[in-house]
């Protein structure tokens, strides 16, 4: 008869990866103290301490015990049913009940901290032109005047006019950045708290809300086999909210991954000098050579960032002293796909591509700092 009320209280929306607050309440409507232990019932979306929570609550009154959880997947999860033991009156024995989960939250894709908001940004006044060519805009001709380089000159205006004509430029500040995400079955593996896709996820919604603080424009390719969904660089608010959009829809298929035909739909879209952002991993061997076909077409008009998770699993296995006769072949294999995988790598750095490999709790800092560097050289 003197069942407690119990429920969670949280807010609707909460970040990927990032701790979420709940408190836990019990209402008491009898005349007497109540101790009660209570939890949640597991939940495969959330990572969250298992162990019962300890509540005290006083006659006619309410407790309530903060705690926290950790969204693994995206989209909109339902609390869990709680369930609750209460010590009886004399103190002689518990009662099992248990109560239905109540409210819903959306999780969505992490946003930039406020420390990390001038990633990128450089101080006014000091933005470094390499020359003419790609972000700039051709505005007009003129006469040549004296002083002007050559690669300003218009030879055909030039000819027909019989004098010296020079092109009149403005330069184009809003760099395009063009983020590209491996949703294939490697990005089901386990990497730290989060899979890598969703460790992809948080970090290109994060550089896509710096892209945008910087005043540059920011599209959006996911793929498999074949490209799911595409945003083409989009500035302003509104093109950070169709990002995340997008980034908020995506999830690791049961698929070989094809970087080339992501490249190739990419090419059509990309008409001046970008940053190509591309989150993948090198271990496995049939996508790779068709992600080193594609960033063989970036180059040298675009310039690709590679960022990947170290996989420390492999690492470990390759080193690991062998207690079963399955142990060697595991070993080899292990070896195996990492010099593939450092092949691969030098042969992207001597395209002229960016590489960034780094382990799960390394790769959000290091990949914003990269980003930052390499927005004076495109």
């Amino acid at each position: 008869r003197g069942a407690p009320r119990i429920k969670i209280i949280s807010s609707p929306s909460a970040r990927l990866g990032r701790p979420h607050p709940a408190v836990l309440q019990v209402s008491n409507d009898n005349p007497y103290r109540l101790v009660t232990l209570a939890q949640p019932a597991d939940n495969e979306r959330l990572l969250q301490d298992r162990a019962p929570r300890r509540i005290e609550t006083a006659a006619h009154g309410k407790s309530e015990l903060p705690f926290t959880v950790v969204p693994q997947e995206l989209g909109v999860f339902q609390w869990a049913d709680i369930h609750s033991r209460s010590l009886g009156v004399l103190g002689l024995a518990w009662w099992n009940r248990r109560f239905a989960g109540r409210g819903k939250a959306r999780v969505t894709p992490d946003r930039a901290r406020p420390q990390e908001y001038r990633v990128g940004m450089a101080p006014h006044g000091r933005r470094r032109m390499l020359s003419p060519g790609h972000g700039m805009d051709f505005i007009a001709l003129r006469e040549y005047a004296s002083g002007d380089p050559l690669s300003v000159i218009d030879w055909k205006a030039t000819a027909r006019a019989r004098e010296p004509v020079s092109r009149v430029f403005a330069q184009e500040r809003r760099l395009s950045v063009f983020i590209m995400i491996d949703c294939g079955f490697t990005g089901r593996v386990q990497a730290g708290p989060l899979t890598k896709v969703n460790t992809y996820i948080n970090i290109a919604a994060r550089l896509a809300q710096h892209a945008v603080n910087n005043d540059d424009l920011v599209g959006v390719v996911s793929y498999a086999d074949t490209v799911l969904a595409a945003l083409p660089p989009t500035g302003g608010t509104a093109g950070l909210r169709q990002a995340r959009a997008i980034l908020g829809q995506i999830r690791a298929l049961p698929r070989e991954s094809n970087a080339l035909a992501a490249v190739m739909h990419l090419r059509r879209r990309l008409q001046h000098r970008s940053l190509v952002i591309v989150f993948t991993d090198l271990e496995s061997a049939d996508s790779n050579r068709q992600l080193l076909k594609g960033m063989q077409l970036l180059r040298p008009k675009h310039l690709p960032l590679l960022v990947c998770i170290r996989d420390e699993d492999i690492e470990a296995m390759a080193t690991k002293h062998a207690d079963n006769w399955l142990g060697p072949y595991e070993a080899y294999a292990a070896q195996e796909m990492l010099v593939n995988a450092e092949k691969l790598s030098a042969r992207l750095r001597r395209l002229g591509c960016h590489l960034l490999r780094q382990k799960a709790r390394h790769i959000d800092r290091a990949a914003l700092d990269y980003y930052g560097r390499l927005r004076g050289q495109v």
